[in-house]
C-alpha cells in the first residue's frame, strides 16, 4: 500500500527538488480543496483533531502530513488521496458502476424476453416469418373453406409467352389477387402449362385467400389431405372451348401459393384409341383462359 506513495512523506531532513515539489503540491490542493468544501482551516483542523496552525503549515509547505494523516484528510475532504498529491478528480467506483450496469442489463434482458414470450404466445413471429403457412399448421387458427361463386377469366399470348407474367385473374378489395406466373410449353406444341401465382392477406388475427386450390386437412390437422377441389379450366380459342387439366401445386407458402395447369387436356377413348380434347390448329395465337370454382381459404385466431 505505502509503495504506491511518492517518498519520502515524514522525516524529510535534506530535501530534494522531488520533495520540495510534493510539498508544495500536497499543500496546493488541500488548500484548494478545503475552499471547494467551504471549509475554514479550523473547520478542518477539529474534524482531524490537530490544531489551526497545523493545516496553515500543511497549506503553506512548511510541513507535510504523513500517509496516515493524508488518508484522514481525503476522507474528510470526500476525495481519494490521489487528489490530495496529483489533483487528479476522484475516479469513478468500478464495483458500483458495474453492479448499476449489470441492474440495467438484466432489466433490458428480461424485458426482452418478455417482449419475445408475448410475440410468440401471440403468434406475431410466426405470422411474421411463416404466414398462411404458419397459421396452416398452428392449432391456434381455425382453418375454412368455402367456394368462390362466379368465373374468371384472362386473355393469354401463345405467340409471346414471357408477355402474359403478371396479368390479373382474380383481384378484391381485401387485397387477395392471382396473377399469371408463367406460361410455357411443357412436352409438345399443344401442351401448354399455364402457372398461377394466388397472393393473399395474412395477420396475426387472421388471414385471406383466394386460389384455384389448396389442399385441405380431411380432420382438424389429421395430416391427411385433399385437392380435389380445384378450380375448373377451361380454354378458348377460335370461337371453341376446351377443357383444361389440374397439373399440381405448390404448398402454402408465406404469402400465398402456386397452382398450375395444361390449358388442353386429352381424353383418350379406349374404344376406337384415338384422344380428343387437342385443337388440331390454333389460327389466333390468344386464348381466353377461364376458371370456375375458386377457393376462398381463411383464417381465424381463437
Amino acid at each position: 500500500m505505502r509503495d504506491r506513495w511518492p517518498q519520502p512523506v515524514v522525516g524529510w531532513g535534506h530535501q530534494t527538488g522531488k520533495e520540495v515539489w510534493f510539498m508544495a503540491s500536497v499543500a496546493k490542493h488541500i488548500r484548494r480543496l478545503r475552499t471547494e468544501q467551504h471549509m475554514t482551516q479550523e473547520d478542518l483542523a477539529e474534524k482531524l483533531f490537530v490544531t489551526r496552525q497545523t493545516v496553515s503549515a500543511w497549506e503553506t509547505g512548511k510541513a507535510q502530513p504523513d500517509l496516515e494523516t493524508l488518508e484522514q484528510i481525503a476522507v474528510v475532504l470526500g476525495v481519494e488521496v490521489t487528489e490530495l498529491i496529483y489533483g487528479t478528480p476522484q475516479s469513478p467506483n468500478l464495483r458500483e458502476l458495474k453492479q448499476k450496469w449489470a441492474i440495467i442489463g438484466g432489466a433490458l434482458v428480461s424485458v426482452i424476453a418478455v417482449v419475445i414470450f408475448s410475440l410468440g404466445y401471440f403468434d406475431y413471429l410466426g405470422t411474421w416469418s411463416g404466414g398462411f403457412s404458419y397459421q396452416y399448421d398452428d392449432l391456434d387458427y381455425a382453418l375454412s373453406f368455402s367456394e368462390l361463386p362466379g368465373t374468371y377469366s384472362v386473355d393469354i399470348d401463345l405467340e409471346h409467352p414471357e408477355s402474359n407474367i403478371g396479368k390479373v385473374l382474380y383481384e378484391d378489395e381485401s387485397g387477395c389477387r392471382i396473377i399469371v406466373d408463367e406460361v410455357f410449353q411443357a412436352d409438345g406444341p399443344h401442351s401448354w402449362v399455364i402457372s398461377f401465382l394466388a397472393e393473399g392477406t395474412c395477420r396475426q388475427s387472421g388471414s385471406k385467400l383466394v386460389t384455384p386450390v389448396v389442399e385441405r386437412p380431411a380432420g382438424k390437422r389429421s395430416g391427411l389431405f385433399s385437392s380435389d377441389f380445384a378450380a375448373a379450366l377451361t380454354t378458348t380459342a377460335d370461337g371453341v372451348s376446351w377443357p383444361g387439366k389440374f397439373r399440381g401445386m405448390a404448398g402454402l407458402q408465406k404469402k400465398g401459393n402456386q397452382t398450375d395447369y395444361y390449358l388442353f387436356h386429352a381424353v383418350f377413348n379406349s374404344n376406337n384409341g384415338t384422344s380428343s380434347g387437342f385443337p388440331r390448329t390454333i389460327q389466333d395465337q390468344t386464348v381466353t383462359v377461364t376458371l370456375e370454382g375458386l377457393t376462398c381459404f381463411t383464417t381465424i385466431r381463437e
